[in-house]
């Protein structure tokens, strides 16, 4: 498998430059915050951990730290103020290759460690279908995973107020999400281990934490970099007005969880068969639970608009699962696959051909 490219842990080592911290000592001369429990257990933590590489930066400078960069850049919509970076959430999308413009969406590289755990503290409240702010795992706008809070329509009326980690490899997306969360103050973590198994937690106070989801993605070549991003819709749903996402910091280590201790998705599509899809052949979904749960799914446009009536499989054990459906009398493009199990939902993307 092509390797994934990343930068020395060397160069992520030493002491503090400008606010941006990289801690394996305490120093005297960081710009920290003003002391709050959160900061002070956010320190604590990365201080005791007793490793390198560690990158923090809690925004306090009147200027951005040369390590990042920007993608797409659009000087007007970002901010730094006092001990936050804003964000606003402009119209633009990832998913397919159709899209692709996604605003003002920040990196630096990823250090060279085994398990790297980045982290953040998002204050962002959604008000329409899709806006969304978090973390990015970035090796281009192909390939990529989002962990991020946001707002996701579901059918019927209902919408998911919630968290969701979003991947995408090579043109083929997939998401999950977990819906009631109503907070407008989030910690988001994603765990990247070996460049291939990702996992993703929230909490809501920066003590306890909640799996949204993990994958395996084994991503072509590429420069992987890691931070910040918030948007406003997927493809054409995008909706009402951007609102601004205040990142408290940003935090990036390597960490001693191994991969067996990541643990499975409550929900979770294995595989879409065949995919693209051509309009004569049937598709096959496998799909597993990790508890019994009420399981529902159906099809949307690229609009949101639902094919046919919910599906509803009803209470189903934990396992593996399947569901097949074809689609002959759509137009050829990108559909969507939504299978629900309680507060949890899975959504990968379908390529249909003649």
């Amino acid at each position: 498998m092509p390797e994934i490219r990343r930068a020395t842990s060397g160069s992520h080592r030493g002491s503090c430059a400008r606010r941006t911290c990289r801690l394996t000592q305490p120093q005297e001369d960081c710009h920290m915050k003003s002391p709050s429990l959160s900061g002070i257990v956010l320190a604590l933590f990365f201080l005791s951990s007793g490793v390198e590489a560690q990158v923090y930066d809690d925004f306090d400078s009147p200027t951005l730290d040369p390590v990042w960069s920007w993608v797409r850049e659009y000087t007007p919509h970002w901010q730094l103020e006092t001990g936050y970076l804003t964000i606003m959430s402009d119209r633009g999308a990832l998913n397919t290759e159709r899209f692709n413009n996604v605003q003002n969406i920040l990196l630096q590289d990823v250090p060279d460690e085994d398990v790297i755990r980045l982290e953040t503290k998002v204050l962002f409240s959604p008000e329409f279908w899709l806006h969304n702010a978090g973390l990015i795992y970035y090796i281009d706008d192909d390939n990529y995973i989002r962990v991020s809070r946001g707002l996701y329509p579901d059918d019927d009326g209902i919408d998911y107020n919630g968290v969701w980690m979003e991947w995408e490899r090579e043109g083929i997306t997939l998401f999950h999400f977990v819906n009631d969360v109503h907070s407008d103050t989030t910690w988001l973590r994603l765990t990247c281990a070996n460049d291939t198994l990702f996992h993703a937690t929230y909490s809501l106070d920066g003590t306890a934490w909640k799996e949204i989801a993990r994958k395996i993605l084994p991503f072509s070549s590429g420069t992987a970099r890691a931070g910040l991003q918030a948007a406003n819709g997927e493809g054409l749903l995008a909706m009402g007005e951007s609102i601004p996402a205040r990142f408290d910091y940003f935090g990036m280590e390597p960490t001693g969880v191994q991969q067996g201790e990541m643990l499975p998705a409550l929900l979770a599509i294995e595989s879409v068969y065949p995919n693209p899809l051509q309009m004569s052949n049937t598709a096959v979904v496998m799909f597993r639970l990790e508890r019994a749960d009420n399981v529902r799914w159906y099809l949307t446009d690229m609009l949101g608009r639902r094919l046919g009536v919910t599906q509803a499989r009803g209470r189903l054990q934990p396992g593996l699962h399947n569901i097949t459906f074809s689609l002959r009398d759509v137009p050829a493009g990108v559909y969507f696959l939504h299978i629900a199990a309680g507060n949890t939902m899975a959504v990968q993307s379908i390529l249909l051909t003649r």
